[in-house]
């Protein structure tokens, strides 16, 4: 089973903080030794010293998509559940209630 189906796609990993062209950077290794860079914007990390290691969450499958906090995994069949349980338990309720007037 591919890792990209299977949702298992976020990777931690240390990055060295960098800086090109005013704009600093995030440089780490996959699990395959592919070198992988990406830059932003000031506004959308905090800005850090150039040489610094951090913890970086970044997609396997899509290396651009990155984070410094830990990933949250949300399946979406688990809160479509949760939600129609909710549903059902008031309903069931509400039930209760109409009929006890």
């Amino acid at each position: 089973m591919d890792l990209c189906s299977a949702g298992l796609q976020w990777v931690a990993t240390s990055a060295e903080v960098f800086e090109a062209g005013g704009f600093q950077g995030f440089r780490w290794s996959d699990s395959d030794d592919r070198q992988h860079s990406i830059l932003h914007e000031p506004s959308e990390a905090p800005i850090m010293d150039v040489g610094t290691q951090v913890a970086l969450y970044y997609d396997q499958c899509h290396p651009s998509r990155w984070s410094l906090a830990r990933p949250r995994r949300t399946n979406g069949a688990t809160l479509i559940g949760s939600i129609l349980t909710g549903i059902g338990l008031l309903s069931v309720v509400a039930g209760f209630a109409l009929m006890a007037f």
